[in-house]
C-alpha cells in the first residue's frame, strides 16, 4: 500500500465579502447623516439664542431712548435720532440703525423689522382663542389669533420686531413694543400671536381700559404678539430696495 503525503504548510486567505462591505458603508452613511442633522439643530439653536439675545440688547436701548425722549433727558439716542417724534417714526428709525450694523442670523434681509407693516400679510393659523389678562387691577379676556407671515414677503424668524400701538401718535402720547419671532412652521415664516379683536370692539367692551389692556397683550414675554391689522401702515417700509414688507433699509 502507498501512503501519499503532503509535506509543509498551508494558509487560509480571509476577507470581507462585498455584501458585508456595503452592510459597513451604510452603517456610516446613516451615523454619518445623523450627526449632520445633530450638528445643523445645534447651529438653529446657537442662531436662535443669539438672536433673543441680541434682541434683549435692542429693546433695552430703544426703552432707554424712549424714556430719555418723552421725560425730556435727551432728544438724541443710540436708536432714536432727535427729528423723531411720531411712534412710528420712533420704531422706523430704530430698525434703520439696527440694520445698519446687524445682520440677520437665519439669512433674512435685516436684523429688524417694522411690525406695523407685517399685520396685512398674515393668514390665520388654526382656531381663535381668549386670552386673560390682568390690567388696571381688573381681569379681562380677549380673542386672539395664531398667525404665519406670508413667506413672499421675505421675513424669517430671528428678526427683531418692533411694534407700535398707534403709528401716528406722538412717542410721548402711545407706546412702543418688541418681540422676536422663535416659532416658525416647516418653512422659514414665523408664527405670531395676534389680538383678534379691533380697537373698537375692545373700546366698546372695556372702554378706559383698552390702552392698559393691549400694552398689558404686546407686552406677554414668551408670546411675540402683534396688534389687530387695523393698525397697519399701508406704505411704511414697502418701498425699500429689499422689497419686504416690514423691512427698513439702513439709513
Amino acid at each position: 500500500m502507498h501512503r501519499r503525503c503532503v509535506c509543509g504548510s498551508s494558509s487560509r486567505l480571509t476577507g470581507f465579502s462585498l455584501i458585508e462591505l456595503l452592510v459597513v458603508v451604510a452603517i456610516i452613511g446613516i451615523l454619518a447623516g445623523a450627526g449632520i442633522v445633530g450638528y445643523a439643530a445645534y447651529l438653529d439653536g446657537v442662531r436662535q439664542s443669539q438672536a433673543e439675545n441680541e434682541f434683549q440688547e435692542f429693546s433695552n436701548v430703544l426703552e432707554k431712548d424712549v424714556f430719555a425722549k418723552t421725560s425730556g433727558l435727551a432728544e438724541v439716542g443710540a436708536l432714536v435720532p432727535g427729528a423723531a417724534t411720531t411712534c412710528e417714526e420712533v420704531a422706523i428709525s430704530a430698525v434703520q440703525e439696527i440694520n445698519r450694523n446687524f445682520e440677520s442670523y437665519f439669512d433674512g434681509p435685516g436684523a429688524a423689522v417694522y411690525g406695523n407693516a407685517l399685520l396685512d400679510t398674515l393668514s390665520d393659523v388654526g382656531s381663535a382663542f381668549p386670552q386673560a389678562v390682568t390690567a388696571n387691577g381688573g381681569s379681562f379676556s380677549v380673542t386672539m389669533q395664531e398667525v404665519t407671515s406670508d413667506p413672499t414677503t421675505g421675513y424669517t424668524r430671528g428678526a427683531t420686531v418692533v411694534i407700535c400701538l398707534d403709528p401716528s401718535e406722538l412717542i410721548e402720547n402711545t407706546s412702543v413694543h418688541q418681540c422676536v419671532c422663535g416659532d416658525a412652521d416647516p418653512g422659514t415664516e414665523c408664527i405670531f400671536t395676534q389680538i383678534d379683536q379691533t380697537a373698537s370692539a375692545l373700546d366698546t367692551a372695556y372702554g378706559q381700559d383698552v390702552p392698559a389692556i393691549l400694552d398689558a397683550l404686546l407686552d406677554i414675554p414668551d408670546m411675540c404678539v402683534l396688534p389687530h391689522n387695523e393698525f397697519g401702515r399701508d406704505g411704511a417700509c414697502t418701498t425699500s430696495a429689499s422689497g419686504v414688507d416690514g423691512y427698513c433699509d439702513p439709513l
